[in-house]
């Protein structure tokens, strides 16, 4: 009787990796709508971003939640072409696309290439990437050598 239900238990298992395998390969993305494909780049985006392998990701101008564009948490952000500006804040304007000046916890403006700082997003908050694109990278503290 254990050595059936076993065999059951197996070939059972074996079918639903074969089915997982199988559906990783074959999903049609044809037949997902507009919003279905950019809420799906989102969570890959998203989920490569938490990846302890991730290095760096190039965020073109637009507006970011964070805890769903972007993950929380401290990044080092590299204005990567020319001048950019970069507001992060509480909520966005009634268009949906700029953090308004009373929500505003910093803005950094006419940012030259490769022009750095590093800060702690905090999820809910916003992050308004303009002109240019911008480079994030997991911070990493200095080492103090001690």
């Amino acid at each position: 009787m254990k050595k059936t239900v076993s065999l059951i238990l197996a070939v059972v298992m074996l079918a639903c990796f074969a089915f997982t395998a199988s559906y990783a390969e074959g999903i049609d993305l044809s037949s997902l709508s507009y919003e279905e494909l950019i809420a799906l780049q989102s969570k890959i985006t998203l989920e490569i971003m938490s990846r302890p392998d991730f290095k760096t990701v190039k965020v073109p101008p637009g507006a970011y939640k964070v805890g769903v564009d972007i993950p929380a948490g401290k990044w080092t952000i590299t204005a990567s072409e020319g001048a950019c500006e970069v507001y992060w804040g509480k909520s966005l304007d009634e268009y949906g696309v700029e953090v308004p000046w009373s929500d505003r916890i910093d803005y950094l403006d006419d940012w030259g290439s490769n022009s750095t700082v590093s800060w702690e997003l905090v999820e809910g908050t916003y992050i308004v990437v303009s002109r240019n694109a911008v480079t994030f990278t997991p911070y990493v503290p200095v080492s103090l050598g001690f």
